[in-house]
């Protein structure tokens, strides 16, 4: 299977992992938001961290990573959540049209060379950028008004927590 993937299909390996981050959202959202209107008892997110043990700081990396994808993934920010699901969906794309390596590759030179050359045009940068996050802040705004206010919302029952 994993052959078939990767030679004949030409399925590369940052498509598969965003493929299956996506599924694993959506399948993390779906459950809690049908859990809201039935009597379905979420599993307590803090019991299903890694043991700390030699490696500590990786574990307690990876436990912070995991409660923030199950926190992305609850859907209590929509606007998060659709942005993490676009994110990776765009990474995904990206990932098709380049190997596993010559990604790699990229990173470690946009690594090299973007610090200097935001060292040297810092100004215009943070000019790009702060007009950036307001047009991305009008935009989502303006998402917010015309789409997501329109949905509307059943009444929730409040849960008795053990």
């Amino acid at each position: 299977m994993i052959w078939y993937l990767f030679e004949v299909v030409e399925y590369t390996f940052v498509s598969l992992v965003c493929h299956v981050l996506i599924l694993a959202m959506l399948m993390v959202f779906i459950t809690y938001t049908a859990s809201k209107f039935t009597d379905w008892d979420l599993p307590d997110i803090h019991e299903m961290t890694i043991q700390e043990s030699v490696f500590r700081w990786l574990y307690r990396k990876l436990n912070y990573m995991l409660l923030r994808f199950y926190a992305i993934s609850s859907g209590e920010n929509l606007i998060e959540f659709f942005v993490v699901i676009l994110a990776l969906w765009m990474t995904s794309v990206i990932g098709n049209y380049f190997s596993s390596l010559n990604l790699l590759f990229f990173s470690v030179i946009c690594l090299g060379t973007l610090p200097a050359l935001y060292e040297e045009y810092e100004n215009e940068v943070d000019h790009l950028i702060i007009k950036g996050r307001k047009d991305a802040t009008k935009m989502l705004k303006k998402f917010d008004a015309e789409v997501l206010k329109k949905i509307p919302k059943g009444h929730v029952k409040e849960k008795k927590r053990k």
